[in-house]
C-alpha cells in the first residue's frame, strides 16, 4: 500500500478535490490483512456510488502503470522503511504495550516482526506486481471487495445501493466541474507518479455488485469463527 498511498491522495484529494479525507492503507485484523481506500465527500453532486467509481477508476490507472509505479528502487525504498519501522524500539510506555498486545494476538506470537522483517528482504518488484495483479486490480477474479457506503440525508434519498440483491450498477462519468484543491496541494509529494485516471464517459463502464441491507444480513451464513486468545 505504501507504494500507491501517495498517488490515492494525489488522484483523488488534491487533483478532483473529492473531499478532506481521503487516503489509502493496510490493516490486519483477525489475523486477515485488509486494504483500505476511503472517501469522504460533501460535495453536492458526489455520492457513494461516485466515490466508488474514482476508486475503480484509480485501480484501473494504477494497472495501466503499474511498472511505472512499482520499480526495483520503489520497491526497495519501501522495504527500507517498512524495516526501519519494524526495528525502530517504541517511543513510550504505551507504544511498547500496544507491541506486545499485538505480538501476543499475533498467530506466531512473539517472532512476527522478526519473521516481518526475514520476508520482507526477500519480496522483489515482481513479487509486488503479482500481488496486486491477484488482490487489488479490477481484472482479478479470485478475490472481492467489499464497499461501506455511509450516506448523508441527501444521499440516502437517491442511494443505488440501497436496495438489496445483486445487480450491474454502471459507473458514473467524472465531474466536469473539479472544485479547488486548496490547501490540499500542498500535501502532494512532489516525486509522486501523475496517474491518468479513466473518465468512464462513455457510460459502458459497470461493476457488479451485491447489495446488503445491514451488516446482519451479510454476516448471515458466515462461518463463525471461535477466539481462544482471551
Amino acid at each position: 500500500m505504501k507504494l500507491i498511498s501517495s498517488s490515492f491522495f494525489n488522484a483523488l484529494r488534491t487533483r478532483e478535490a473529492l473531499g478532506y479525507i481521503v487516503f489509502a492503507q493496510s490493516t490486519v485484523d483477525y489475523h486477515t490483512a485488509h486494504a483500505l481506500f476511503v472517501i469522504q465527500s460533501a460535495l453536492a453532486d458526489v455520492d457513494c456510488v461516485y466515490l466508488l467509481s474514482r476508486i475503480v477508476a484509480f485501480l484501473s490507472a494504477v494497472e495501466a502503470q503499474l511498472d511505472t509505479l512499482c520499480t526495483a528502487e520503489e520497491v526497495s525504498k519501501v522495504k527500507r522503511g517498512l524495516i526501519e519501522a519494524l526495528e525502530k524500539m517504541p517511543d513510550s510506555v504505551d507504544g511498547d504495550a500496544q507491541r506486545l498486545e499485538g505480538e501476543y494476538l499475533s498467530v506466531s506470537k512473539f517472532e512476527s516482526r522478526q519473521l516481518t522483517i526475514a520476508a520482507l528482504s526477500t519480496i522483489t518488484e515482481e513479487d509486488v506486481k503479482s500481488h496486486f495483479r491477484q488482490f487489488f486490480f479490477n481484472s482479478r477474479s479470485d478475490s472481492r471487495a467489499l464497499a461501506l457506503c455511509i450516506n448523508s440525508a441527501r444521499t440516502a434519498a437517491t442511494d443505488l445501493l440501497a436496495v438489496s440483491g445483486n445487480r450491474r450498477i454502471a459507473l458514473p462519468g467524472v465531474r466536469s466541474k473539479q472544485e479547488d484543491g486548496g490547501e490540499a496541494l500542498s500535501d502532494a509529494s512532489e516525486d509522486t507518479t501523475i496517474l491518468t485516471l479513466p473518465t468512464f464517459s462513455d457510460g459502458c463502464s459497470c461493476v457488479e455488485i451485491t447489495s446488503y441491507a445491514s451488516a446482519f444480513e451479510y454476516q448471515r451464513g458466515l462461518s463463525v469463527v471461535k477466539c481462544s486468545t482471551y
